[in-house]
């Protein structure tokens, strides 16, 4: 029992650390208006799959109550 909270509470701090560095990379983003100029499909994806993963990652960390 205590080997899975010990697990919780490392999988609950990893994904605090993941969030927030989404969050700075989506905040850079949007501070250079980085995201109004991009025409690359690519890039366009790749803001739109961070932006969901993040969605994600804070939708577990509400579920996780240690």
């Amino acid at each position: 029992m205590t080997l899975a909270i010990e697990n919780l509470k490392e999988l609950k701090s990893q994904l605090e650390l993941d969030a927030t560095r989404l969050r700075e990379s989506i905040c850079i983003k949007d501070s250079l208006c980085i995201k109004d100029r991009i025409w690359d499909t690519d890039e366009m994806f790749q803001d739109i799959k961070q932006r969901v993963i993040l969605e994600y990652i804070e939708k577990l960390l509400d579920k996780i109550d240690i």
